[in-house]
């Protein structure tokens, strides 16, 4: 964090007023991943987390690029200290990477309600591999519904798909999953969201 804003420091002093707002869009687009992480909020689409990931590593590589002819000591750290925690963090990558338990794109999608979304992918158990069905439901913020923050995921209760309805609760903080194919004393699971 301290290299970072010692480059956009170096960056940005003594910068033409056209040169420093495209390093400014540059900075901007290096902290979008951090903002992502640290409120949970994403843009309203499958790839969009993975997508601003790419653009922030990117935009902090170029950065560093940037950076190398005003100072090559704030280059070199900002490359290493990255490659380090890479290097320390790459067992626990592999094992999170081997034991991938979804499909990256969902089976079925729909809206609940204005401020809630859900989407549905098939899930592998991770011993013995079965598979099942996991839903994920998103909340969407009234003032801004292109972005949206996970609140809630699990297992759908019903063995297929196609017996699953999927709809808005008592109210706008419960989501209600109904299985049509339901036996007796069965009753409709409800979902808080967070």
């Amino acid at each position: 964090m301290v290299v970072f804003v010692w480059a956009a420091w170096l960056l940005l002093r003594n910068a033409p007023r056209q040169k420093a707002g495209l390093r400014a869009l540059l900075l901007l687009a290096v902290v979008l991943a951090p903002i992502q992480l640290a409120t949970g909020y994403s843009l309203a689409n499958v790839v969009a987390p993975y997508a601003i990931d790419s653009i922030s590593c990117l935009a902090y590589l170029a950065t560093m690029i940037a950076v190398w002819r005003k100072s090559r000591l704030v280059s070199l750290l900002g490359l290493a200290i990255p490659v380090i925690g890479l290097i320390a963090a790459g067992p626990g990558l592999l094992l999170v990477l081997s034991l991938r338990t979804s499909r990256f794109f969902p089976v079925t999608e729909g809206r609940i309600s204005p401020t809630a979304s859900y989407r549905v992918f098939q899930r592998y158990s991770i011993w013995g591999g079965t598979p099942y069905y996991g839903f994920v439901i998103e909340k969407n913020p009234r003032w801004f519904p292109l972005i949206e923050k996970e609140a809630a995921l699990g297992a759908l209760p019903c063995g297929e798909l196609r017996d699953a309805v999927i709809g808005p609760g008592r109210d706008e903080h419960v989501v209600q999953i109904t299985c049509r194919n339901a036996g007796p004393g069965d009753r409709p699971v409800e979902v808080p969201l967070r």
